[in-house]
């Protein structure tokens, strides 16, 4: 994938779009299922992409305030099919 990235880029989620993306998806999981890890680091000479400038911390500080500005909880749509 990091060759093919190299080669011929393709669209990778900013910090904020897949902040987005996660705070849709957990809302149809389950309330019982624990949410471990949503990013995690690399070593600056091994990351290909993205690079958003953030530690685990941060983007996990970003992601609470977004769900919560956005009313977003674990399993708020689990049953809204």
């Amino acid at each position: 994938m990091a060759e093919e990235f190299t080669q011929n880029p393709f669209h990778l989620y900013t910090a904020d779009e897949y902040i987005s993306l996660i705070s849709r998806y957990i809302q149809y999981l389950r309330k019982d299922l624990i949410l471990e890890r949503f990013v995690s680091q690399s070593p600056k000479n091994l990351l290909i992409a993205p690079d958003w400038g953030l530690k685990n911390y941060e983007f996990t500080d970003k992601l609470k305030s977004y769900l919560i500005r956005s009313g977003s909880t674990q399993g708020r749509l689990l049953n809204n099919n």
